[in-house]
Formats: C-alpha cells, structure tokens, sequence
C-alpha cells in the first residue's frame, strides 16, 4: 500500500535518487526527449510525493525538494522545455514546474521556491514554447 511507497520512496530519496534524476536530466535532456519527459516526470512525482506520504515523517525529513532544487531542477527543467515542443513534452515540464514551486498545502515558503523556479526561467521558457 501507501507505506511501502512512501519507504520506497525513502529509500531512493536516500540513495541520491532526487540528484540522479536531475542529473540526468541536465545531461541527456536536451539532446533526447525520451530522457527529457523521464527525468521531469520523476521530478514531478517526486514532489508530488509528499502530498501522497503525508503520515511519512521519514521522507519529509529527506528534503525531496531541497535536494531537487539544489541539484539544480529548475535551469535543467527550463532546458528540457526550450529544446522539446511536443505536447508530451510540454506537459511533463509544466507539471515539474508546478510541482517544483512552492505549495503552502505542504508547508513550505512559497516565496522562495516559486522565484527559485522563476528565476530559472521556467515560466517564460513554457509561455514561449
């Protein structure tokens, strides 16, 4: 059920799961859209994933979103989006920008994420695309 996601969860968060995806993304992103809707669909779900796990102190406490933006989500997010135009694509970048973005439902400063986010360039980079 829910608790072996939310370990699941955990655990990849631990390995360095939030950092790979972000990695990978940045890296691969641009030049393949497969790796680019992958890596953004991961970031979106990452986030979304403490909605999901609300009764998990344990992967609240892993810092999925820090660890994503400092990883660097938001440029590789903004990347991803300049290079691919395909509805696909499109989607998958509007949903790790709104995930990445500040949620008061999850208790975080919306001020801060969102013009981490901002200044990235993931809004103009999607209105563009």
């Amino acid at each position: 059920g829910d608790d072996l996601v939310c370990a699941k969860l955990v655990e990849f968060t631990r390995a360095g799961g939030a950092e790979a995806a972000v990695h990978a993304l940045s890296r691969f992103g641009a030049d393949h859209e497969a790796v680019a809707i992958a890596g953004l669909s991961v970031i979106d779900m990452l986030c979304r994933s403490m909605r999901l796990c609300r009764d998990a102190p344990a992967l609240r406490a892993t810092g999925i979103k820090r660890k994503l933006h400092d990883a660097g989500a938001p440029a590789a997010v903004v990347g991803a989006a300049r290079e691919h135009h395909s509805l696909t694509s499109l989607l998958a970048s509007l949903g790790a920008i709104s995930s990445l973005t500040g949620s008061k439902e999850d208790g975080e400063d919306m001020g801060e994420y969102t013009r981490l986010v901002a200044d990235a360039g993931a809004y103009t980079s999607v209105l563009s695309a």
